[in-house]
């Protein structure tokens, strides 16, 4: 089906979706016929492609752009307040660190559901193939930042299990400087590893057969499939997974630990005299609760983290065993539809830390309300 020249909502589309269904070109593959056997496509195919339209349109298209826009807005605003507490403190570093490569991931999602819905709608004297355009310049980028949030939080899983096992030790050896450090060696080390899978991806003016004319799309090398097999093994599953179990083990460790070091505190207590409770535990007690607080909060990240990632991860190791489940493959829009929930997931974890900051960090509340209020009271100021 192709692109329909009115646009106008007639009496016969009764929803927005059946608008889009009259006007789009959902069968249509931006790609070489020539690299395509569409009649396995159709035969092998499990999901029908107007049911492969409807996530594509509902979940790849409007569900990510508005989840993506939140999570910029809101990692702009995380960067900002963990700025404003200050980076003397291990956790707050660690939590910038994070905040700055969810922004970037969540903002090239943005780019990504642009390029999808042109590839849907179709339209006539697009000078790039939407498809392949947002595969090349916002696709890997956007790959890259997720894994980088993946060693991210792996890092923060470790310093605070390693805190809750032996806080005394590891404060003199966990410092702002030494994270910091490891955050540099993340953001720089981790995506050089796809410099190589960068290369055999390029834009070039190449003829689109499936629209008669000359277009931007994407230019692969002749080595791509063996440079792809190299990164698939290394950074896409063992880096990945192994990120996943740290936190996984990390988060159970730290549980246990909290539970364990809470039953000695109560033990010693009844041992203790009334008097000697009051006098001495209450200063103990405030830090310890300070402490198990941004425990708490971590604890809750982290499970976030791997509820949204695993679905990725072991997506991954299904391709492995079925290589034809992937894009223009027998299994195309069974791919699809599932990948779409997958996405969607990720860009979730990257876009709602700030709920999760807000309700469980006293201080991260208190200072986003004072910025807020500071503002409010700069308008007030202007307008007088």
């Amino acid at each position: 089906m192709h692109w329909n020249t009115t646009l106008l909502l007639s009496p016969n589309c009764v929803s927005f979706s059946d608008f889009f269904v009259k006007n789009c070109s959902h069968t249509q593959f931006s790609k070489d016929t020539n690299e395509i056997d569409n009649s396995v496509i159709s035969s092998k195919a499990l999901v029908s492609d107007t049911t492969r339209f409807y996530f594509e349109l509902y979940i790849l298209v409007i569900a990510n752009v508005i989840v993506s826009l939140f999570g910029t807005l809101s990692n702009i605003i995380n960067i900002i307040v963990f700025a404003k507490m200050g980076v003397s403190d291990v956790v707050n570093v660690s939590l910038l660190g994070l905040a700055v490569s969810d922004l970037i991931s969540v903002f090239l999602v943005v780019w990504c559901s642009i390029c999808w819905g042109l590839y849907l709608l179709d339209p006539p004297g697009l000078p790039f193939d939407p498809l392949t355009f947002l595969y090349v310049t916002a696709g890997w980028p956007h790959f890259i930042f997720s894994r980088v949030t993946c060693y991210i939080t792996a890092m923060v899983s470790i310093e605070r299990c390693l805190c809750v096992i032996a806080p005394f030790k590891v404060r003199e050896i966990i410092t702002p400087k030494r994270i910091k450090l490891c955050l540099i060696v993340i953001f720089t080390l981790f995506p050089s590893a796809y410099i190589p899978v960068l290369l055999v991806h390029k834009l070039a003016w190449k003829f689109d057969s499936n629209h008669n004319e000359t277009r931007i799309m994407a230019d692969f090398a002749t080595n791509r499939d063996k440079v792809q097999v190299m990164s698939y093994y290394i950074n896409d599953i063992f880096f990945p997974t192994l990120s996943i179990f740290t936190v996984m083990i990390c988060a159970i460790v730290t549980a246990r630990s909290l539970h364990r070091n809470a039953e000695w505190k109560k033990a010693k207590k009844i041992g203790q005299t009334t008097s000697d409770v009051d006098t001495n535990s209450s200063k103990s007690n405030a830090i310890s609760s300070k402490e198990l607080k941004v425990v708490r909060m971590l604890v809750v990240i982290c499970t976030m983290f791997v509820i949204c990632y695993s679905p990725s991860v072991i997506l991954l190791y299904i391709r492995f065993v079925y290589p034809e489940l992937a894009m223009f493959k027998a299994y195309h829009n069974l791919f699809t539809c599932i990948y779409s929930f997958v996405f969607l997931l990720e860009i979730t974890n990257s876009s709602f830390n700030i709920v999760i900051y807000y309700v469980m960090s006293t201080n991260f509340k208190s200072t986003l309300l004072e910025l807020l209020n500071r503002e409010d009271t700069s308008k007030q100021n202007v307008k007088k």
